[in-house]
């Protein structure tokens, strides 16, 4: 995994990078459990403005704009934050 700065490689045991995920996300004042896909509902508001725009009610530049890439909800992916000594 690249780093955002620095340009360096950061490598984590994976049982420690899970544990540490675990403690953040059970932080329920930055994180909710949600009890349904929410690309379902993007996917069908898609579908709507593909049918508008082939009815002639957008055109294809508005499509463009107003869509976004199909997907799947994927779950969380977390990035540890390393500082530098002396960098504070």
């Amino acid at each position: 995994m690249r780093a955002d700065k620095d340009n360096l490689t950061v490598t984590m045991d994976q049982d420690e990078y899970k544990r540490k995920m675990r403690k953040m996300l059970r932080d329920i004042s930055i994180y909710t459990v949600i009890n349904r896909d929410p690309i379902r509902k993007l996917t069908e508001s898609v579908r709507i403005l593909l049918k508008w725009k082939n009815c002639g009610y957008i055109n294809s530049k508005m499509y463009k704009n107003c869509t976004a890439v199909m997907g799947s909800c994927r779950g969380p992916m977390g990035f540890p934050r390393f500082i530098k000594i002396g960098a504070l």
